[in-house]
């Protein structure tokens, strides 16, 4: 087999990789019927965490399980 055309290739016969925020993520499972929310979970090879969300909603006083905010010193030397 040998592509002669990627761009003429249907979307169908690609994979796709994509990143999302998790409340995209959260949003779009939710509005899936549970068969094909599970076929859509089960394709996710990688999930890490989103450290500026965590810090923005921990700075609106927000809890986040699993995350703290700590405030510390260091010193850098030049």
């Amino acid at each position: 087999m040998r592509i002669t055309d990627e761009a003429a290739l249907p979307v169908a016969y690609r994979k796709i990789d994509a990143r999302i925020g998790g409340l995209l993520w959260e949003t779009v499972l939710a509005n899936l019927p549970d068969e094909l929310d599970k076929m859509i979970e089960s394709t996710v090879e990688e999930s890490r965490p989103d450290t500026d969300s965590i810090k923005g909603a921990i700075l609106r006083e927000e809890q986040v399980p699993g995350a703290e905010l700590r405030r510390g010193w260091h010193l850098r030397i030049k």
